[in-house]
């Protein structure tokens, strides 16, 4: 070499330079429209998200489990921002996990009136320690209920507890007595 600078550097720099400017300018309207779908799935009243979070996080035990139908009413977060265990997390990705997965749903079905019996109500199996199921007139966009309003009002394993907003808290009642020897025994989805 000569000594002096080379003319690519200063080229290279503001080649980078321009393309770090489009590439900028480019994702601002990718960003805008993320931060748009987000807003399109958050609850209108999230206030009422957060009163319902704290009166259960004060009706609770640690032990005791909230249910909710699956990622659809905006309350399945409870466990991360109130530490309240929810009977569904995420579906289970392996084989073993299927039959509790199964066994969940069927309890939430029961629950929620989706599995009526008819006549009176069989006692309730609930290994799980489900002390309140929550509902909302609010839901995530995409997917389907799981569940019809007016049955959950009218589960025999349900009375109405709480509501805020567009939320509806129900406390579950067990239609037979217990002993202490079978107070529940499986772990929340934490």
């Amino acid at each position: 070499g000569s000594g002096g600078a080379s003319p690519f550097w200063p080229a290279a720099t503001a080649l980078v330079a321009a393309a770090t400017a489009v590439a900028g300018v480019t994702a601002l309207p990718v960003t805008q429209q993320t931060r748009a779908a987000l807003a399109r799935r958050a609850p209108a009243d999230p206030t009422a998200y957060e009163r319902t979070g704290e009166w259960l996080r004060d009706q609770l035990s640690s032990r005791d489990v909230v249910a909710d139908d699956f990622h659809r009413d905006f309350v399945t977060w409870l466990d991360t921002d109130y530490g309240i265990g929810v009977l569904d997390g995420l579906y289970p990705l392996s084989p073993a996990g299927h039959a509790d997965w199964d066994a969940r749903q069927e309890l939430w079905r029961r629950l929620t009136g989706a599995e009526a019996v008819p006549g009176e109500a069989p006692c309730l199996t609930d290994p799980y320690g489900v002390r309140f199921v929550v509902i909302s007139a609010e839901h995530m966009p995409g997917g389907r209920r799981t569940y019809s309003p007016e049955a959950v009002r009218r589960s025999p394993y349900l009375r109405a507890a709480f509501s805020t907003g567009p939320l509806e808290v129900f406390r579950v009642v067990d239609t037979c007595p217990r002993d202490d020897a079978t107070t529940p025994t499986a772990a929340a989805v934490r």
